[in-house]
């Protein structure tokens, strides 16, 4: 889904807060004059169907239509009630959001965001590294807070580390090295009858961490070693964090007037971010100044501090936020996919033994590459199971959407042979699944974490025969995700 002026992509759905667009394979051109034509005969923005601001304001109360209602569930009503694009109001502080539900029109919004792609879902984050803890940000608030030219200051640093085409090759050894102790600690915890100890998706968020940590600073927290402490208190910061993000910016929130609890907690949460980042990097600065480390074993901090020292703290909590929960996610979705249907998974399987035959072959950042229907079917479960609920976006300039004017600033069944093209001709949607959202501002984080999950999914499937023990998934979608923490595995060892 795409949302606009807060404009969010449903389908993904697409949101945009009135100041934001999105598009696919251009049926058509985007050209002044067509765009000036289609606005004039296009009809006025306050006609975009949806529910009424007073409406929306009492839905949320008790006895209302909305009360205790997900975000989600209030966009599925919504598409059911109004069709392929509605409007949801904005009160106390929050701009209204257009929703887009169709592909084609996710397209049109990001063809027309401009030089600096918008967006202002974390404006409580904003507020506190400009506001409330200004001296601890006083180089800039971020990538995923900012916008416009500081947000591009950030984005031009940290390309080289994060979109780099031979970043397998740069953090192999990193990813490698935290996947085999999983696996070690993964066959430890499994019980008489293969059943996993404990749900895998607490094991994944930790083994995240550790990974994460382990490129950002070259420094092994502890968790494959049964060290958890520091990382359990920094993932239930994580956890919180999105559900707070929701709260203060999607929900109508006064904390922008009053302080709100909630955003008591959030400011209090943040600081446990930023003190978990400054002590680790302190600890890695130290380490480098003793032993500074050269080519592919460099840390990625050694290589921010070479581009600019003043952004090495910004990166690594940005990164630390942005990437544990969602990998963590996006592998249990995997994983959960494949166990439902054995016949891909074994399809799968099939193809990573025939690159890396036998349990014990030691893998490689160039075989990885080969992997093609385990790449296919990781970008369907993440068509099934998207971690987010929308692509939020502001339209970069005046585009008309479904014969509506949006003005410039506004806010199952596993199937991995649906991408496989059966000719040069064929043409597949790339807008039909935008998990890691596109153009400038799509995920930066994308090739490391598609990185991680390659390798440790070999490993796994390489050696075991997975199925669901229990599932508890249920239907809720929540604002990031399903809930997938009470999901039990069984891990088989498969025979030499």
């Amino acid at each position: 889904m795409l949302v606009a002026r807060k404009l969010s992509l449903f389908k993904l759905p697409l949101v945009l807060p009135k100041e934001f667009c999105t598009k696919v394979l251009c049926p058509y051109d985007v050209n002044e004059s067509n765009v000036s034509t289609e606005w004039n005969l296009a009809k006025p923005y306050k006609e975009i169907p949806g529910i009424s601001r007073l409406e929306y304001l009492f839905s949320l109360f008790p006895r209302g239509k909305y009360y205790k209602k997900s975000f989600v569930e209030i966009q599925r009503n919504c598409f059911r009630e109004y069709g392929y694009i509605y409007k949801i109001p904005g009160f106390l502080g929050t701009k209204d959001m257009i929703f887009l539900t169709d592909p084609n029109d996710f397209e049109k919004v990001f063809r027309t965001e401009g030089k600096y792609p918008m967006r202002d879902v974390m404006e409580s984050v904003d507020y506190y590294r400009k506001v409330y803890r200004p001296e601890k940000f006083k180089h800039g608030s971020g990538l995923i807070t900012q916008s416009g030219p500081d947000w591009s200051f950030f984005r031009q640093k940290s390309n080289p580390l994060f979109l780099n085409t031979n970043i397998r090759n740069l953090y192999w050894p990193h990813v490698d090295e935290v996947a085999k102790d999983f696996m070690k600690l993964i066959d430890s915890k499994r019980d008489t009858n293969n059943i996993l100890d404990g749900d895998l998706m607490t094991h994944l968020r930790l083994w995240s961490m550790e990974t994460v940590v382990y490129i950002l600073v070259g420094l092994r927290m502890g968790y494959t070693e049964g060290k958890y402490e520091k990382l359990e208190k920094v993932m239930n910061f994580v956890d919180q964090f999105f559900t707070e993000i929701y709260k203060l910016n999607q929900r109508p929130s006064p904390w922008k007037y009053i302080w709100t609890p909630t955003f008591q907690k959030h400011v209090n949460n943040q600081d446990i971010a930023y003190q978990f980042t400054y002590e680790i990097i302190e600890e890695a600065m130290k380490n480098l100044q003793k032993k500074p480390l050269d080519g592919y074993e460099r840390c990625m901090l050694a290589k921010i501090m070479d581009i600019d020292p003043n952004i090495s703290l910004v990166i690594p909590q940005d990164s630390i936020i942005a990437g544990l929960e969602t990998t963590a996610f996006i592998m249990t979705g995997f994983l959960y996919a494949i166990a439902k249907n054995q016949d891909k998974q074994q399809l799968i399987r099939e193809e990573i033994q025939r690159n890396f035959p036998g349990k014990n072959a030691p893998l490689s950042a160039e075989k990885l590459s080969n992997l093609t229907y385990t790449k296919l079917a990781l970008k369907e479960s993440l068509r099934l199971l998207p971690y987010f609920s929308g692509v939020f976006r502001q339209t970069g300039e005046n585009i008309t959407i479904k014969g509506y004017q949006i003005p410039k600033n506004i806010q199952n069944h596993l199937n991995p042979e649906r991408w496989i093209r059966k000719n040069r001709d064929e043409k597949i949607n790339p807008f039909l699944t935008l998990p890691f959202g596109y153009g400038r501002r799509m995920c930066i984080g994308k090739r490391m974490v598609e990185v991680e999950i390659e390798v440790l999914l070999t490993y796994l499937l390489r050696k075991y025969h997975i199925e669901l023990k229990e599932e508890y998934l249920t239907k809720e979608y929540l604002p990031f995700g399903y809930p997938m923490e009470n999901l039990r595995f069984r891990l088989t060892e498969i025979p030499d």
